[in-house]
């Protein structure tokens, strides 16, 4: 009987602190409770909205490229440039590409080298990203390049090895356009490593 009259006493105890604890803290744990409420309900919200943040960007990159198959081909061409500067990389990416492959048809280099600079220039796309538009720049610029400047832009020490070997093989033509055949023979050691 003792223990049950000492187990009745400690329950009331007990009650009497839960009761105190939340007539103290009543207002912080009812806006705690809000709170999580609120950032649990608008997880799906934001989704939401990015998605359809997306879909429209997605939309007007459509737009541009009926444009371009339409007779306002400049309006394409404006909508894929503003495209350069959207919030989704692939869309950037997208319009990037699409942009110098309408300028190399045109000829227009200057153009598709400034194109390439603004994708590199992009603090939001990925290194492999930029990685392939050095590739192209230098590509590009081949016939005109100076060493540094390829050496600068392929990076062939730092680059993971489907990158390094696509770099030692582009200096492996230029010095063989140059006519360097040490620095011929030492990309050649260096491929060779790879291999």
């Amino acid at each position: 009987m003792n223990d049950q009259f000492k187990n009745e006493i400690e329950e009331s105890l007990l009650k009497d602190r839960l009761f105190g604890f939340y007539n103290k803290y009543k207002l912080l744990l009812i806006s705690i409770s809000m709170i999580i409420l609120i950032i649990l309900l608008s997880f799906p919200t934001y989704e939401e909205y990015k998605i359809r943040k997306n879909s429209k960007i997605l939309e007007k990159y459509s737009e541009a490229i009926l444009f371009l198959d339409s007779k306002d081909q400049s309006k394409g061409i404006n909508y894929l440039t503003e495209l350069l500067k959207s919030p989704n990389e692939k869309i950037k990416i997208l319009s990037a590409t699409k942009l110098l492959d309408i300028y190399l048809q045109q000829k227009k280099f200057a153009d598709s080298l400034n194109v390439i600079d603004t994708v590199l220039e992009d603090k939001k796309i990925s290194n492999d990203s930029k990685k392939l538009f050095k590739i192209k720049k230098v590509l590009l610029k081949f016939d005109n390049i100076s060493e540094n400047e390829l050496l600068e832009l392929l990076e062939p020490s730092k680059t993971n090895v489907s990158f390094q070997r696509i770099s030692l093989l582009l200096l492996l033509d230029f010095y063989s356009m140059k006519n360097q055949t040490d620095k011929k023979k030492e990309v050649e050691i260096k491929l060779k490593e790879l291999q």
